[in-house]
């Protein structure tokens, strides 16, 4: 978004339009990166190898450093500072490690497309980008995450950390219920779509780096938190994500983080309810729930 910076210092938005990481998609620098990995990996030459992995890693760094850069600029210099209190919050609460993999290669791109556009939005629709964008599906391992061979650390973490919370009613096999779902989601940086018996290719998606691929996904039917999710590809997303934003234990959940976040370690329980009230009303309007908490 052009206008995100018009706010600022012009001297500071033309800083951060400079950036690499501001004028190139997120997409190609990590498929640019993959290939210099690949590159460095090939060569025979133990010296010539060890220093493309050394300017592999550089570069890797160096757009890591560009992503906190961009943040500590806008939350200095942008007048809008309740969103930039919330840029913070969300990204800790849907954390990524940049550490893991490649993902230096991804953190600026993802406080860009999946935080910063919902932070004052609705909770259902940033639960949902932070689901479509491929440096979540790489840091908990949703891309080994396949029908036969289920991986739940996705899963696990989207309601103990992002939904519903420790203590929020659900089970183990709730976990593994989820994990079935979200099988097929993944991450590929080739540009085309992987080839896919008939059958299967109206149900395949891809957005950037993400992509659901039916070849890998469960298509049985599921129960989660005692509800059907009759098996039906990616239309299974749509539905557990409303399933998730919209419980009671949700609501109680994240009003209880931001409380902590904008008033007490320990907030008073009779807030919290009244703005897990306000977030449950308006099917989870951040900033109608922000305004209960501010009064």
């Amino acid at each position: 978004d052009p206008g995100r910076d018009a706010a600022l210092p012009p001297a500071v938005a033309a800083q951060i339009a400079a950036l690499d990481i501001s004028q190139h998609d997120g997409a190609n620098l990590a498929r640019e990166m993959a290939e210099r990995r690949k590159q460095a990996d090939s060569l025979s030459d133990d010296d010539a190898k060890a220093q493309a992995r050394k300017a592999y890693q550089q570069a890797l760094n160096q757009l890591a450093r560009q992503a906190a850069t961009r943040s500590v600029l806008r939350a200095l210099y942008s007048p809008r500072q309740l969103q930039e209190n919330l840029t913070w919050f969300w990204l800790n609460h849907f954390s990524v490690h940049q550490g893991k993999a490649d993902l230096r290669a991804l953190v600026g791109d993802y406080e860009e497309r999946a935080i910063r556009p919902h932070v004052l939005g609705r909770f259902r629709d940033l639960l949902a980008a932070t689901l479509h964008h491929p440096a979540m599906v790489l840091f908990l391992d949703n891309q080994q995450n396949a029908a036969g061979r289920i991986n739940e650390n996705y899963a696990r973490e989207l309601m103990e950390l992002h939904t519903l919370g420790v203590g929020g009613g659900y089970s183990q096999r709730d976990v593994q219920e989820l994990a079935r779902v979200l099988t097929g989601v993944g991450v590929s940086l080739k540009p085309g779509a992987p080839r896919l018996r008939p059958a299967l290719q109206p149900f395949y998606q891809r957005q950037g780096l993400w992509e659901f691929n039916p070849a890998r996904h469960d298509f049985g039917d599921k129960t989660l938190l005692g509800h059907p999710i009759r098996g039906s590809g990616p239309a299974e997303l749509d539905q557990v994500i409303d399933l998730l934003s919209r419980q009671p234990a949700t609501s109680r959940f994240i009003s209880h983080q931001l409380a902590q976040y904008f008033v007490a370690d320990e907030p008073p329980p009779a807030l919290v309810e009244r703005m897990a009230a306000t977030f449950r009303q308006t099917d989870g309007d951040i900033a109608a729930t922000l305004r209960t908490l501010f009064g």
